[in-house]
Protein backbone atom coordinates (compact mmCIF):
# COMPACT_ATOMS: atom_id res chain seq x y z
CA UNK A 1 0.00 0.00 0.00
CA UNK A 2 1.13 3.85 -0.42
CA UNK A 3 1.12 6.08 1.57
CA UNK A 4 0.88 9.78 0.32
CA UNK A 5 1.55 12.33 2.80
CA UNK A 6 1.22 16.03 2.54
CA UNK A 7 3.15 18.28 5.05
CA UNK A 8 2.16 21.63 4.45
CA UNK A 9 -1.04 21.15 2.82
CA UNK A 10 -2.54 20.31 -1.24
CA UNK A 11 -4.66 22.16 -2.83
CA UNK A 12 -6.55 19.98 -5.89
CA UNK A 13 -7.06 22.01 -9.11
CA UNK A 14 -9.15 19.66 -10.75
CA UNK A 15 -11.02 16.48 -9.72
CA UNK A 16 -9.27 14.18 -7.25
CA UNK A 17 -10.26 11.13 -6.46
CA UNK A 18 -8.89 9.23 -2.98
CA UNK A 19 -10.06 5.65 -2.58
CA UNK A 20 -9.76 5.44 1.28
CA UNK A 21 -9.67 7.96 3.89
CA UNK A 22 -8.32 11.13 4.43
CA UNK A 23 -7.11 12.59 7.67
CA UNK A 24 -5.98 16.02 9.14
CA UNK A 25 -6.15 19.25 10.85
CA UNK A 26 -8.61 20.99 8.36
CA UNK A 27 -10.46 19.63 5.04
CA UNK A 28 -11.65 22.46 2.65
CA UNK A 29 -14.30 21.48 -0.18
CA UNK A 30 -13.72 24.34 -2.28
CA UNK A 31 -16.81 23.96 -4.60
CA UNK A 32 -19.56 25.07 -2.28
CA UNK A 33 -22.98 23.48 -3.19
CA UNK A 34 -26.26 25.57 -4.01
CA UNK A 35 -29.34 25.79 -1.89
CA UNK A 36 -32.75 26.69 -2.44
CA UNK A 37 -34.32 28.45 0.83
CA UNK A 38 -37.83 27.82 -0.40
CA UNK A 39 -37.96 24.23 0.18
CA UNK A 40 -36.63 21.73 3.41
CA UNK A 41 -33.41 20.26 1.90
CA UNK A 42 -31.01 18.65 3.69
CA UNK A 43 -26.71 18.10 2.79
CA UNK A 44 -25.92 14.86 0.68
CA UNK A 45 -23.19 12.99 -1.40
CA UNK A 46 -24.32 12.21 -4.89
CA UNK A 47 -23.67 9.17 -5.88
CA UNK A 48 -23.37 9.61 -9.51
CA UNK A 49 -20.70 12.77 -9.21
CA UNK A 50 -19.39 12.20 -5.87
CA UNK A 51 -19.74 15.72 -5.10
CA UNK A 52 -22.18 16.97 -2.02
CA UNK A 53 -25.09 19.04 -2.54
CA UNK A 54 -28.74 19.82 -1.40
CA UNK A 55 -30.99 17.78 -2.00
CA UNK A 56 -35.40 18.38 -1.59
CA UNK A 57 -36.17 16.21 1.79
CA UNK A 58 -39.20 15.16 0.33
CA UNK A 59 -37.55 13.16 -2.86
CA UNK A 60 -36.31 10.90 0.19
CA UNK A 61 -37.54 7.42 0.17
CA UNK A 62 -36.48 4.65 2.31
CA UNK A 63 -37.60 1.77 5.14
CA UNK A 64 -40.93 2.19 7.14
CA UNK A 65 -40.18 2.73 10.87
CA UNK A 66 -40.94 -0.35 12.06
CA UNK A 67 -41.73 0.44 15.78
CA UNK A 68 -45.19 0.29 17.28
CA UNK A 69 -46.60 2.44 19.71
CA UNK A 70 -49.91 3.53 21.72
CA UNK A 71 -51.61 6.37 20.28
CA UNK A 72 -54.93 6.19 22.28
CA UNK A 73 -57.64 4.64 24.45
CA UNK A 74 -61.14 4.71 24.95
CA UNK A 75 -63.54 3.30 28.34
CA UNK A 76 -67.13 2.46 27.81
CA UNK A 77 -70.15 2.02 30.43
CA UNK A 78 -70.15 -2.19 29.19
CA UNK A 79 -66.47 -1.91 30.85
CA UNK A 80 -64.66 -2.16 27.14
CA UNK A 81 -61.20 -0.71 27.73
CA UNK A 82 -59.82 -0.35 24.05
CA UNK A 83 -56.18 0.33 23.06
CA UNK A 84 -55.28 1.88 19.44
CA UNK A 85 -51.45 1.78 18.44
CA UNK A 86 -50.09 3.82 15.02
CA UNK A 87 -50.21 0.81 12.49
CA UNK A 88 -54.13 1.37 12.82
CA UNK A 89 -54.67 -2.13 15.15
CA UNK A 90 -56.93 -2.21 18.63
CA UNK A 91 -56.74 -4.38 20.98
CA UNK A 92 -59.98 -4.51 23.66
CA UNK A 93 -60.61 -6.17 26.54
CA UNK A 94 -63.54 -6.15 29.54
CA UNK A 95 -62.42 -4.64 32.71
CA UNK A 96 -64.77 -4.95 35.74
CA UNK A 97 -62.45 -3.92 38.48
CA UNK A 98 -59.42 -1.85 38.40
CA UNK A 99 -57.39 -1.23 41.99
CA UNK A 100 -54.57 0.94 42.50
CA UNK A 101 -55.01 2.93 39.66
CA UNK A 102 -53.42 6.16 39.34
CA UNK A 103 -54.14 9.02 36.70
CA UNK A 104 -52.17 12.20 36.24
CA UNK A 105 -53.77 13.63 33.05
CA UNK A 106 -58.19 13.84 32.59
CA UNK A 107 -59.89 11.75 33.05
CA UNK A 108 -63.57 12.05 31.14
CA UNK A 109 -66.69 9.52 31.87
CA UNK A 110 -70.20 9.73 31.61
CA UNK A 111 -70.60 7.74 34.90
CA UNK A 112 -67.38 7.27 37.80
CA UNK A 113 -68.66 4.75 40.05
CA UNK A 114 -66.45 4.27 42.97
CA UNK A 115 -67.19 2.56 46.61
CA UNK A 116 -64.45 5.30 48.24
CA UNK A 117 -62.48 8.75 46.63
CA UNK A 118 -59.97 9.74 48.20
CA UNK A 119 -58.94 13.34 47.77
CA UNK A 120 -60.19 16.46 48.90
CA UNK A 121 -62.21 16.70 45.52
CA UNK A 122 -60.96 20.10 44.69
CA UNK A 123 -60.08 19.25 41.11
CA UNK A 124 -63.77 17.39 40.70
CA UNK A 125 -66.47 18.88 38.34
CA UNK A 126 -69.84 18.64 37.49
CA UNK A 127 -70.59 16.16 40.32
CA UNK A 128 -74.11 17.00 41.55
CA UNK A 129 -73.76 17.38 45.19
CA UNK A 130 -75.45 20.18 45.84
CA UNK A 131 -79.10 18.25 45.00
CA UNK A 132 -78.47 15.94 47.93
CA UNK A 133 -81.73 16.27 49.78
CA UNK A 134 -81.58 14.92 53.33
CA UNK A 135 -83.78 15.48 56.57
CA UNK A 136 -82.38 18.45 58.93
CA UNK A 137 -85.21 17.87 61.26
CA UNK A 138 -88.70 17.03 62.79
CA UNK A 139 -91.22 17.27 65.22
CA UNK A 140 -94.25 15.38 66.23
CA UNK A 141 -97.73 16.47 67.41
CA UNK A 142 -99.52 14.58 70.03
CA UNK A 143 -102.30 16.59 69.11
CA UNK A 144 -103.13 15.49 65.39
CA UNK A 145 -100.59 12.68 65.79
CA UNK A 146 -98.64 13.99 62.88
CA UNK A 147 -94.85 13.74 62.57
CA UNK A 148 -93.26 16.38 59.98
CA UNK A 149 -89.78 16.71 58.85
CA UNK A 150 -88.20 19.24 57.30
CA UNK A 151 -84.99 18.84 55.22
CA UNK A 152 -82.10 21.06 53.80
CA UNK A 153 -83.68 22.21 50.65
CA UNK A 154 -86.73 24.32 53.05
CA UNK A 155 -89.08 21.66 52.20
CA UNK A 156 -91.51 20.24 54.42
CA UNK A 157 -93.51 16.52 54.55
CA UNK A 158 -95.57 14.93 56.69
CA UNK A 159 -96.28 11.36 57.86
CA UNK A 160 -99.94 10.77 59.07
CA UNK A 161 -101.49 7.55 60.37
CA UNK A 162 -99.51 7.32 63.67
CA UNK A 163 -101.41 6.34 66.64
CA UNK A 164 -99.87 7.48 69.97
CA UNK A 165 -101.23 4.88 72.90
CA UNK A 166 -99.97 4.17 76.35
CA UNK A 167 -101.51 3.08 79.59
CA UNK A 168 -103.48 5.05 81.26
CA UNK A 169 -104.57 2.89 84.52
CA UNK A 170 -104.50 -0.41 85.75
CA UNK A 171 -106.05 -2.59 88.50
CA UNK A 172 -105.30 -5.63 90.26
CA UNK A 173 -107.79 -8.73 90.76
CA UNK A 174 -106.39 -10.78 94.28
CA UNK A 175 -108.85 -13.61 92.19
CA UNK A 176 -106.60 -14.11 88.98
CA UNK A 177 -103.50 -12.25 90.92
CA UNK A 178 -102.73 -10.52 87.72
CA UNK A 179 -102.47 -6.66 86.61
CA UNK A 180 -104.65 -5.44 84.19
CA UNK A 181 -103.68 -2.78 82.26
CA UNK A 182 -105.80 -0.26 79.93
CA UNK A 183 -104.71 3.04 78.03
CA UNK A 184 -106.17 5.81 75.59
CA UNK A 185 -108.13 5.36 72.07
CA UNK A 186 -106.68 2.86 70.58
CA UNK A 187 -104.61 1.06 73.45
CA UNK A 188 -105.03 -3.09 73.08
CA UNK A 189 -105.25 -3.79 77.05
CA UNK A 190 -102.75 -6.52 78.32
CA UNK A 191 -102.83 -8.48 81.33
CA UNK A 192 -99.93 -9.10 83.88
CA UNK A 193 -99.73 -12.37 85.83
CA UNK A 194 -98.14 -11.79 89.37
CA UNK A 195 -98.78 -14.76 91.07
CA UNK A 196 -95.36 -15.54 91.42
CA UNK A 197 -94.63 -12.06 92.57
CA UNK A 198 -97.16 -12.82 95.56
CA UNK A 199 -96.39 -14.51 98.77
CA UNK A 200 -99.48 -15.87 99.96
CA UNK A 201 -98.88 -16.54 103.60
CA UNK A 202 -98.71 -12.55 104.13
CA UNK A 203 -102.04 -10.34 104.26
CA UNK A 204 -101.78 -7.09 103.91
CA UNK A 205 -104.10 -4.18 104.11
CA UNK A 206 -104.81 -2.63 100.54
CA UNK A 207 -106.99 0.37 101.69
CA UNK A 208 -109.93 1.61 103.97
CA UNK A 209 -112.96 3.70 104.11
CA UNK A 210 -114.51 5.93 106.88
CA UNK A 211 -118.46 7.08 106.68
CA UNK A 212 -120.05 9.89 108.03
CA UNK A 213 -121.86 7.25 110.68
CA UNK A 214 -118.43 6.52 112.42
CA UNK A 215 -117.84 2.98 110.33
CA UNK A 216 -114.05 2.30 109.68
CA UNK A 217 -113.64 -0.19 107.24
CA UNK A 218 -110.75 -1.99 106.44
CA UNK A 219 -109.66 -4.12 103.10
CA UNK A 220 -106.97 -6.52 102.95
CA UNK A 221 -105.30 -8.47 99.56
CA UNK A 222 -107.32 -11.77 99.98
CA UNK A 223 -110.52 -9.49 99.56
CA UNK A 224 -111.69 -9.46 103.31
CA UNK A 225 -113.16 -6.33 104.81
CA UNK A 226 -113.53 -5.35 108.69
CA UNK A 227 -115.33 -2.86 109.33
CA UNK A 228 -115.43 -1.18 112.87
CA UNK A 229 -117.64 1.49 114.82
CA UNK A 230 -115.51 4.00 115.86
CA UNK A 231 -116.77 7.17 117.94
CA UNK A 232 -113.34 8.13 119.70
CA UNK A 233 -109.62 7.84 118.91
CA UNK A 234 -106.89 8.70 121.07
CA UNK A 235 -103.20 9.05 120.03
CA UNK A 236 -103.79 10.00 116.45
CA UNK A 237 -100.84 11.35 114.40
CA UNK A 238 -101.15 12.34 111.09
CA UNK A 239 -98.08 12.71 109.20
CA UNK A 240 -99.36 14.66 106.04
CA UNK A 241 -102.59 16.75 105.58
CA UNK A 242 -105.83 15.77 106.74
CA UNK A 243 -108.99 17.49 105.34
CA UNK A 244 -112.15 17.47 107.24
CA UNK A 245 -115.14 17.92 104.98
CA UNK A 246 -117.71 17.79 108.31
CA UNK A 247 -116.94 18.59 112.03
CA UNK A 248 -113.69 18.45 113.80
CA UNK A 249 -114.82 18.30 117.34
CA UNK A 250 -114.05 18.41 121.42
CA UNK A 251 -116.53 17.63 123.89
CA UNK A 252 -116.52 17.04 127.78
CA UNK A 253 -113.35 17.41 129.12
CA UNK A 254 -111.46 17.23 125.75
CA UNK A 255 -108.27 20.33 124.78
CA UNK A 256 -106.34 20.98 121.57
CA UNK A 257 -103.10 21.68 121.36
CA UNK A 258 -101.72 23.74 117.95
CA UNK A 259 -97.62 24.02 118.60
CA UNK A 260 -95.68 24.77 115.87
CA UNK A 261 -92.86 26.75 114.87
CA UNK A 262 -94.08 29.14 111.69
CA UNK A 263 -90.09 31.42 111.67
CA UNK A 264 -89.10 27.50 110.10
CA UNK A 265 -92.34 26.43 108.88
CA UNK A 266 -92.84 29.79 106.40
CA UNK A 267 -89.61 29.32 104.38
CA UNK A 268 -91.24 30.90 101.10
CA UNK A 269 -92.64 34.36 100.10
CA UNK A 270 -96.16 34.60 100.87
CA UNK A 271 -96.02 30.80 103.01
CA UNK A 272 -98.46 31.70 105.12
CA UNK A 273 -101.05 29.09 107.60
CA UNK A 274 -103.87 29.79 110.41
CA UNK A 275 -107.59 30.63 110.03
CA UNK A 276 -109.15 31.45 106.39
CA UNK A 277 -112.28 32.86 105.27
CA UNK A 278 -114.05 31.63 102.01
CA UNK A 279 -116.31 34.45 101.48
CA UNK A 280 -117.18 37.36 99.13
CA UNK A 281 -116.09 38.34 95.73
CA UNK A 282 -113.72 36.49 93.49
CA UNK A 283 -111.67 39.76 91.94
CA UNK A 284 -108.54 40.16 91.64
CA UNK A 285 -106.09 40.63 94.89
CA UNK A 286 -102.10 40.52 95.35
CA UNK A 287 -100.75 38.10 97.55
CA UNK A 288 -99.72 40.08 101.19
CA UNK A 289 -101.76 43.25 100.75
CA UNK A 290 -104.70 43.80 103.42
CA UNK A 291 -108.23 44.26 102.79
CA UNK A 292 -111.79 44.83 104.75
CA UNK A 293 -115.06 43.61 104.28
CA UNK A 294 -117.64 45.87 103.46
CA UNK A 295 -121.55 45.91 103.82
CA UNK A 296 -121.36 44.70 100.09
CA UNK A 297 -119.47 41.81 100.63
CA UNK A 298 -116.61 42.48 98.51
CA UNK A 299 -113.03 43.03 99.47
CA UNK A 300 -111.30 46.44 99.42
CA UNK A 301 -108.06 47.69 99.84
CA UNK A 302 -107.31 48.98 103.70
CA UNK A 303 -106.18 52.99 104.25
CA UNK A 304 -105.22 53.94 107.90
CA UNK A 305 -105.79 57.45 106.75
CA UNK A 306 -109.55 57.01 107.00
CA UNK A 307 -111.72 54.96 109.37
CA UNK A 308 -114.00 53.59 106.90
CA UNK A 309 -111.52 51.54 105.36
CA UNK A 310 -109.84 50.67 108.79
CA UNK A 311 -112.23 49.56 111.35
CA UNK A 312 -113.90 46.33 109.74
CA UNK A 313 -112.76 42.85 109.55
CA UNK A 314 -109.96 42.97 107.43
CA UNK A 315 -107.49 40.58 106.36
CA UNK A 316 -104.65 39.29 104.19
CA UNK A 317 -105.06 38.38 100.95
CA UNK A 318 -103.28 34.70 100.20
CA UNK A 319 -103.71 34.05 96.24
CA UNK A 320 -104.38 35.78 93.18
CA UNK A 321 -106.85 33.20 91.57
CA UNK A 322 -109.80 35.38 94.14
CA UNK A 323 -110.64 36.63 97.66
CA UNK A 324 -113.15 34.36 98.37
CA UNK A 325 -110.72 31.19 97.95
CA UNK A 326 -109.09 32.18 101.52
CA UNK A 327 -108.28 35.29 103.20
CA UNK A 328 -106.07 34.92 106.77
CA UNK A 329 -107.94 36.66 109.45
CA UNK A 330 -105.78 35.15 112.06
CA UNK A 331 -102.32 33.33 111.85
CA UNK A 332 -98.63 33.65 110.09
CA UNK A 333 -98.10 35.22 106.85
CA UNK A 334 -94.25 35.62 105.46
CA UNK A 335 -93.51 38.80 103.11
CA UNK A 336 -89.66 39.09 102.25
CA UNK A 337 -89.61 42.90 101.28
CA UNK A 338 -90.85 43.30 105.43
CA UNK A 339 -87.82 44.61 107.14
CA UNK A 340 -90.02 44.33 110.95
CA UNK A 341 -87.87 44.34 113.95
CA UNK A 342 -88.48 41.54 116.05
CA UNK A 343 -91.27 41.73 118.51
CA UNK A 344 -92.83 45.38 117.32
CA UNK A 345 -96.24 45.83 117.41
CA UNK A 346 -97.43 45.95 113.49
CA UNK A 347 -99.70 48.71 112.91
CA UNK A 348 -102.33 49.05 109.65
CA UNK A 349 -100.36 51.09 107.54
CA UNK A 350 -101.54 54.84 106.16
CA UNK A 351 -100.22 53.46 102.65
CA UNK A 352 -102.85 51.43 100.62
CA UNK A 353 -103.04 47.81 101.97
CA UNK A 354 -99.91 47.63 103.80
CA UNK A 355 -98.66 47.24 107.48
CA UNK A 356 -96.25 49.40 109.64
CA UNK A 357 -94.02 48.87 112.89
CA UNK A 358 -94.51 52.86 112.85
CA UNK A 359 -97.89 54.14 114.34
CA UNK A 360 -99.97 56.69 112.54
CA UNK A 361 -99.52 60.19 113.57
CA UNK A 362 -101.89 61.88 111.12
CA UNK A 363 -105.13 63.65 111.90
CA UNK A 364 -107.84 61.42 111.28
CA UNK A 365 -105.60 58.31 111.01
CA UNK A 366 -107.13 55.12 112.40
CA UNK A 367 -104.12 53.46 114.90
CA UNK A 368 -104.77 49.67 114.61
CA UNK A 369 -103.08 46.84 115.86
CA UNK A 370 -103.08 44.24 113.52
CA UNK A 371 -100.39 41.72 115.32
CA UNK A 372 -96.60 41.16 116.00
CA UNK A 373 -93.52 40.87 113.99
CA UNK A 374 -92.40 37.24 115.12
CA UNK A 375 -89.31 37.58 112.32
CA UNK A 376 -88.00 40.90 110.64
CA UNK A 377 -89.98 39.25 107.41
CA UNK A 378 -92.99 37.02 108.98
CA UNK A 379 -95.98 38.41 111.96
CA UNK A 380 -97.91 36.74 113.59
CA UNK A 381 -101.41 38.23 112.42
CA UNK A 382 -104.39 39.12 114.17
CA UNK A 383 -106.16 42.25 114.49
CA UNK A 384 -106.91 43.71 117.20
CA UNK A 385 -110.86 44.66 117.62
CA UNK A 386 -110.13 48.34 119.04
CA UNK A 387 -108.63 51.09 117.52
CA UNK A 388 -108.08 55.19 118.03
CA UNK A 389 -109.31 57.54 115.72
CA UNK A 390 -106.51 60.31 116.22
CA UNK A 391 -107.86 64.24 116.14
Amino acid sequence: MNEFIIKNGFVSKGDSIVDGAISGGTFYVTTIPSNDNSQVQVLVRNSTTGLVDYRDASTFSGAADTNTFVTGYTYNDNNTFTIFDNAGSNFPTTINQMSGLTVNGVITATTISATTFYGDGSNLTGIPHTTDTFVTGGTFSNVTDILSFTNNSGGTFNVTGITDTFVTGGTYSSGTTSLNFSGNSGFTPFTVNVSELIDDTNTFVTGFTYDNVNNLSINDNLGSSFTASINQMSGLTVSGSATITETLQVTNDGTYKFNTNPVTRLSSNGDYYGELLSIGNSGTPTVGNVYYFDSTSVWLITDANTSATSKGLIAIATSVTAFNVGMLISGYFKNTSWAFTVGDPVYLSVTSGGISTTQPTGSGDIVRVVGYAIATDEVYFNPSHDWIELV
